[in-house]
C-alpha cells in the first residue's frame, strides 16, 4: 500500500508535517507551496498523488483526491457550525474517507452522525507536539494580533478584522515594538497591507507567533486554542455579527472564555492588560477548556496518527 500526503495551502501543510516525518513517502504540494516545503526541510513533489491512499488535512484536497481513499486529519480544534458543510467535521461529500484523525471527542460525534462506518481515530494536535510539554514562553509581553478570514459559511466565520480595525494604530502605541501581526492564510493579502500601514511587523508563521509572543489576541481560529494549549494567556475578539443567540458549541459559544473576550475595539488594551496579569479563575478556565479541546497534550499525537495510518489495510 503505498501512503502519500497532500497539502496546497501552509496551515494543511504544517498539520501534516509531523506525521509523515514519521509515516514518510511522498509529500505533494501545490504550486506555491514548494518554497515553503523546502524551508521545513521536505523536497516536495509537485501535483497530486494518483494511487494508493492519500493523507490530506482540507476538504478542498481531499476532492483534488476523490477517486483515492483517503485519511482525512481534522487540520483544527473542531469547530464546525449548523449544518453538515464540508469543511467541517460531519461534513458532506466525504465518501472517499477510510479514516478520520481528530483531536477529541465532539469530532468523532459529528463525524459518526454522518459516516457512521468510518473510523476516528483520537490522538490530539500533532503540530503542536513539539512544544509539549509546555513551557511558559517570552516574558517580554509580546502582543501577537490575529484574525480569521471571510469564510461564509455563518456569520460567526467572518472575520472580526473591520470591527477592531480603528484600534491597530493606537494598540502599536500603546504598547510600543510589542505589537506582532499575523492572520489565518487566506487573510492574508488584507493583513499584510493593513498591519503595514499601522506600523505592526508582520508575522506569517504561527512557529514565531509561539516563539515570540506572550499573548495571543484572535477572533475565530484553532490557534486560540493551540496557543492557550502552550498554558499562556489568550484575548478572544467577538463582533457585532458574532450572534449570541447560536450555540455552535467550541468558540461559540461554550468554550469562548478560554480567554478574555472583548466585544470592541476600546476594550481591547484593558482586556490585553487584564490577560497578560492571568488571573488565577482565568488561568484555570483555559487549562478546564484545552484539556476537553485536546484528548492529549503528553506530546505523542503524531505517533498516535502515524500507527493508525501505517495500520490501514484499505
Amino acid at each position: 500500500m503505498t501512503i502519500s500526503f497532500y497539502a496546497r495551502e501552509p496551515h494543511f501543510f504544517d498539520h501534516l508535517l509531523p506525521i509523515w516525518q514519521l509515516v514518510g513517502g511522498d509529500f505533494y504540494v501545490g504550486a506555491g507551496l514548494e518554497e515553503y516545503a523546502k524551508a521545513h526541510g521536505i523536497t516536495p513533489v509537485l501535483g497530486k498523488p494518483t494511487t494508493g491512499v492519500a493523507v490530506v488535512a482540507g476538504v478542498g484536497d481531499l476532492r483534488r483526491v476523490k477517486y483515492l481513499d483517503a485519511v482525512f486529519l481534522e487540520h483544527g480544534a473542531g469547530q464546525s457550525y449548523s449544518g453538515v458543510h464540508p469543511s467541517h467535521p460531519g461534513g458532506s461529500s466525504r465518501e472517499n474517507v477510510i479514516l478520520y484523525i481528530v483531536p477529541n471527542e465532539r469530532v468523532v460525534a459529528r463525524n459518526l452522525g454522518v459516516y457512521p462506518d468510518v473510523p476516528n481515530v483520537i490522538v490530539g494536535c500533532p503540530k503542536m507536539d513539539r512544544w509539549r510539554p509546555p513551557s511558559k514562553g517570552p516574558d517580554d509581553g509580546v502582543i501577537a494580533l490575529s484574525f480569521h478570514w471571510n469564510a461564509r459559511t455563518a456569520p460567526e466565520a467572518l472575520s472580526a478584522w473591520n470591527h477592531y480595525r480603528p484600534i491597530l494604530r493606537e494598540l502599536g502605541q500603546t504598547f510600543p515594538g510589542k505589537v506582532i501581526g499575523h492572520s489565518h492564510p487566506r487573510m492574508w493579502p488584507t493583513m499584510k497591507r493593513r498591519y503595514g500601514e499601522a506600523g505592526v511587523e508582520v508575522v506569517t508563521d504561527f512557529e514565531e507567533v509561539i516563539e515570540r509572543a506572550s499573548v495571543y489576541v484572535c477572533d475565530n481560529s484553532s490557534t486560540l486554542y493551540e496557543f492557550a494549549s502552550l498554558d499562556r494567556p489568550v484575548v478572544v475578539l467577538n463582533a457585532p455579527w458574532y450572534r449570541r443567540d447560536v450555540e455552535h458549541g467550541l468558540r461559540f459559544w461554550e468554550f469562548a472564555d478560554v480567554g478574555v473576550q472583548v466585544d470592541g475595539p476600546r476594550q481591547l488594551v484593558e482586556g490585553i492588560e487584564r490577560a497578560w496579569a492571568d488571573p488565577p479563575e482565568v488561568a484555570t478556565r483555559r487549562r478546564e477548556i484545552v484539556g476537553k479541546v485536546y484528548a492529549h497534550m503528553d506530546g505523542r499525537a503524531s505517533e498516535r496518527a502515524a500507527k493508525a495510518i501505517l495500520n490501514l489495510n484499505p
